[in-house]
């Protein structure tokens, strides 16, 4: 029922949407605006591009 294709596309659509819903009431809940952040961070990676490091995403 469905082709594998199909399926593994629903799946990742589904875990990005809870993911992304996860992280917006957790940020709501702690007063904190996720998008602003996210923003500034990668306009910060712009304008130095090596800069980015992983622990900035934790």
């Amino acid at each position: 029922m469905g082709t594998p294709s199909f399926w593994f596309n629903f799946t990742n659509r589904f875990l990005f949407w809870f993911w992304d819903t996860l992280l917006v009431q957790n940020a709501k809940l702690a007063r904190f605006d996720p998008f602003v952040y996210l923003g500034n961070l990668f306009k910060s990676s712009e304008r130095k591009p090596r800069a980015l490091f992983f622990l900035d995403f934790q």
